[in-house]
């Protein structure tokens, strides 16, 4: 498990950008990732103060964005 700060700061280490959705979820939020090295995009939807499991850890990293896991 891994906090999503720590998340945002390993995307921007390895060169993706992450920019929030605007919407009405009070309970969540949505980050839209992108990677220009290989164009992948990937949209992640959290609870807000939530961890990130191993699982989604996994799909984000590396089966949609092709980069190393934390």
């Amino acid at each position: 498990m891994i906090s999503v700060a720590n998340f945002i700061r390993h995307l921007k280490k390895n060169g993706c950008t992450v920019e929030p959705l605007e919407g009405k979820n009070l309970t969540g939020i949505a980050l839209k990732i992108y990677n220009p090295s290989n164009q992948k995009v990937y949209i992640l939807n959290l609870n807000k103060g939530g961890m990130i499991s191993d699982t989604t850890l996994n799909e984000a990293c590396l089966m949609r964005l092709l980069i190393e896991k934390p």
